[in-house]
């Protein structure tokens, strides 16, 4: 992971600066953020901020914008799509009356539950000490 690290710091500043917005933006509207935290990128962002690469407000700003930008493709697409992808879903993904008990919770509970489900994934990352 240092390795990994290391390269990501190494990287031209303006490239940072795009894996800023690109990596949240795609954590937050596709599932690669279960493979790469959009969190490493800011953090990498940060370290190149306090080596003077970088401006911290630029390194908040990308990282503020990916985000939301990903949070609305990611509402778009599931708004658009969203029942299509979940009849796609093989059925051995899914445990018995969860996805009825989770889009009923969303019924009721609306933005609410939405939030509360995206900080509840987090911290299970963080529970199983992945980094991010």
């Amino acid at each position: 992971m240092d390795r990994v690290l290391n390269l990501l710091v190494a990287l031209p500043p303006a490239l940072v600066l795009a894996l800023v917005f690109l990596l949240p933006a795609l954590e937050a509207s596709t599932f690669l953020g279960l493979l790469v935290p959009g969190e490493i990128a800011v953090l990498v962002g940060g370290v190149v901020a306090h080596e003077g690469r970088l401006p911290l407000w630029a390194v908040m700003v990308a990282a503020l914008a990916g985000a939301a930008l990903g949070d609305q493709v990611g509402y778009r697409v599931g708004r658009r799509h969203g029942r299509r992808l979940l009849r796609r879903t093989p059925r051995r993904f899914l445990r018995s009356g969860e996805l009825e008990r989770a889009l009923d919770l969303v019924r009721r509970r609306g933005a609410t539950a939405v939030v509360l489900g995206r900080w509840a994934a987090r911290c299970a990352r963080w529970c199983r000490g992945w980094p991010g």
